[in-house]
């Protein structure tokens, strides 16, 4: 102001200057504040938000290099983000460990200030402003114990600040300046507010990226898992389906939201009857059910009812399976045992399978006629009960030795005693059956009545078992297992496959190797190694070991997951129980074996005539008993009359047929 003397005249001038800076500074605080607040506002991610906030502090702090370090799950706390220190300090600090290190970084991170000290604050920050003149201070032995490195790189300024979020420290920022008193107590005081907005916006953005990540992995696993799957609202109409699906849907799950499946998958208009999503919806509880597609395939499908608290159904899931295969190998083993049923009922010849103790499990109808006995009595009495009492150790040490393995087949004449007392001579022909370890489990038997000799033989023998029913479907086990060839996830299915749980298998060190048949380990691991490098398979048999210790035939298929920047992150691999397969192909291997088997021991041959097209199809033993060469029977039944039937049996032939059609009775000729 202006100070006048007497006359009025300005006599002199009066400046009052007041320091602000620390209201400036205040204030630029508070756009800083904001600033950070409008940046974790737009990023998802946290790694881009940290780069930009840690420029705002630099400008805003006017220090030469500014980072912020981040702790992570194993104590690790890295630089996410900075801008300022060289590539040898950031080397040379990056990653720290709260574990293994010494420095004030650490005594920050871990909150082990001590705020009576001056260089600490109230709220754990640590800050200097002459390192090299404290470090001066120092005795020399005690300088050993932190690294000092900010000291050594030039650093003169530092100072470290928490960032907190719900009391717990999840990292810090770091500010160094070569210069000295470049970090005023004022200055660390706002970075801290700072701080901890940042600590919010860094908890955030941490959980929505282990959210994005968990997303990311399901989506990996459902996309990559063998089974057909579908996300419905309660309309029954498709919200979400993964790969698999879209291939029966017949279109991307995204072109299907909004449409039900019975209008795409099988050309409906309205639900199948017996569709196990509605019956879900209706009763809150899984159901299953076997549909037929119009082409002809098969599908097995499970319903799963969503419910909310109040136990409402709010959605439906559905797993479909594939058993077309499955269905058609059942199916085979299903007509294959009427033939063999067909045959052996049919036959000319007397038949019988004896189990490895000498009793009677089965036995055809022409020998009930020939002996005179009933089915009942004679599978609840030994084999060798109608054996001749002279000839009975011949055929017990046969037995013995066919059950030994020391013959496979043998041929005996025997006498058989009929209930009527009579006693006849019988041609039998014994051969031993094996199961699919290849242990012997029954014996077959096949006689002739040679003291009549008025039959002729037609008929053949083979292996009669007891096929096992089927196993009700179960879902397959999804296994995902690291590059490194850890377990990462399986799904409960393990426990049905082999009575291990889910968290036994996952606290197993060599998990799958330790439940991996010894005889198909090698192969399953290096097929492990060849999907880690890109490759994928399908449909690859080995055995899976059981609690019990028993194995499961499991078929395998596999495909090596990558991350969306191409990393790979292991292999997804699908077992499913090929139990039934297998077995149902070595039973019918057998069944055709012991079919060959028989009709070569019993010189009996069987043919199968087709009659919409007048062919015939000739077992091998036919060829022989006529003398025809494969190669020179074209299969035409009038050429076979013409050619092997004598002239005057063939009106008896034919009558004998036509009774066959109309009146679907056999009978001998």
């Amino acid at each position: 102001g202006v100070v006048r003397g007497d006359a009025g005249k300005a006599a002199a001038l009066v400046v009052i200057a007041t320091d602000v800076t620390e209201q400036e500074q205040a204030k630029a605080g508070q756009r800083l504040l904001h600033r950070v607040l409008e940046i974790s506002n737009q990023h998802a991610v946290r790694e881009p938000m940290l780069r930009q906030i840690v420029q705002e502090i630099q400008d805003f702090a006017k220090c030469q290099a500014v980072g912020i370090r981040i702790l992570d799950e194993k104590g690790n706390i890295p630089y996410e983000a900075y801008t300022g220190f060289s590539r040898e300090f950031y080397e040379r600090e990056s990653p720290l460990s709260i574990h293994d290190d010494h420095c004030m970084c650490i005594n920050v991170i871990a909150g082990t200030t001590d705020p009576s000290m001056p260089f600490y604050t109230p709220h754990g920050s640590f800050y200097m402003n002459g390192t090299t003149r404290f470090l001066a201070t120092v005795p020399q032995e005690d300088k050993g114990r932190t690294r000092n490195v900010c000291n050594e790189m030039g650093f003169e300024s530092v100072a470290l600040i928490p960032i907190r979020s719900n009391n717990q420290i999840l990292g810090l920022i770091h500010l160094a300046d070569r210069r000295e008193q470049r970090v005023r107590l004022s200055l660390v005081e706002i970075l801290e507010n700072v701080a901890m907005q940042l600590g919010v916006a860094v908890r955030r953005a941490t959980a929505e990226e282990a959210l994005r990540q968990s997303e990311r992995e399901k989506s990996l696993i459902l996309n990559a898992t063998s089974e057909r799957i579908a996300y419905y609202d309660t309309a029954l109409r498709i919200q979400w389906a993964n790969r698999n699906m879209e291939s029966s849907l017949g279109l991307p799950w995204e072109q299907a939201v909004g449409r039900c499946c019975y209008e795409l998958r099988y050309q409906r208009t309205r639900p199948c009857e017996h569709c196990p999503l509605i019956r879900a919806r209706q009763t809150r509880t899984p159901q299953e059910a076997e549909i037929a597609a119009p082409d002809g395939r098969m599908f097995f499908l499970r319903g799963y009812p969503l419910l909310n608290e109040a136990g409402e159904v709010t959605a439906l899931v559905e797993i479909t399976d594939d058993i077309t295969e499955r269905k058609k190998a059942q199916e085979a083993l299903r007509k294959s045992e009427e033939r063999f049923r067909a045959i052996v009922d049919t036959a000319a010849a007397m038949v019988a399978v004896v189990d490895t103790t000498g009793r009677c499990v089965h036995v055809n109808q022409y020998l009930l006629d020939v002996l005179g006995y009933s089915y009942e009595e004679l599978t609840q009495m030994p084999a060798d009960a109608v054996t001749h009492p002279e000839d009975r150790p011949a055929v017990r040490d046969l037995r013995e030795r066919l059950v030994r393995g020391e013959v496979q087949q043998q041929r005996v004449e025997t006498r058989q005693i009929c209930k009527s007392g009579q006693v006849l001579w019988v041609d039998l022909s014994i051969s031993a059956l094996h199961d699919e370890q290849g242990r012997v489990d029954a014996l077959l038997g096949v006689g002739f009545n040679v003291t009549e000799q008025k039959r002729a033989v037609e008929a053949l023998q083979e292996n009669e078992r007891k096929f096992r029913a089927i196993a009700d479907y179960t879902g397959d086990v999804e296994i995902w297992t690291g590059p490194d060839g850890q377990l990462k996830w399986i799904n409960p299915a393990i426990e049905r496959f082999t009575g291990y749980t889910v968290a036994e298998c996952m606290a197993m060190p060599d998990f799958p190797a330790a439940l991996i048949h010894p005889e198909d380990r090698h192969r399953m691991l290096t097929l492990h190694q060849q999907a880690c490098a890109g490759a994928s398979g399908n449909d690859v048999l080995y055995r899976l070991l059981r609690r019990d210790g028993s194995s499961l035939w499991v078929s395998m298929s596999w495909q090596p997951i990558f991350g969306p920047n191409g990393e790979c992150l292991g292999v997804r691999s699908s077992h499913r129980d090929a139990s039934d397969r297998v077995r149902a192909e070595e039973e019918l291997r057998q069944s055709e074996s012991a079919l060959r088997a028989a009709q070569k021991v019993a010189h009996v041959g069987s043919w199968t005539w087709h009659i919409p097209t007048n062919r015939l199809i000739w077992s091998d033993e036919m060829y022989r008993i006529f003398g025809i060469a494969k190669d020179d029977f074209s299969g035409d039944l009038a050429e076979l009359t013409a050619r092997a039937i004598h002239p005057e049996d063939r009106a008896e032939v034919e009558r004998v047929n036509r009774a066959v059609i109309t009146e679907r009775k056999h009978s001998p000729i």
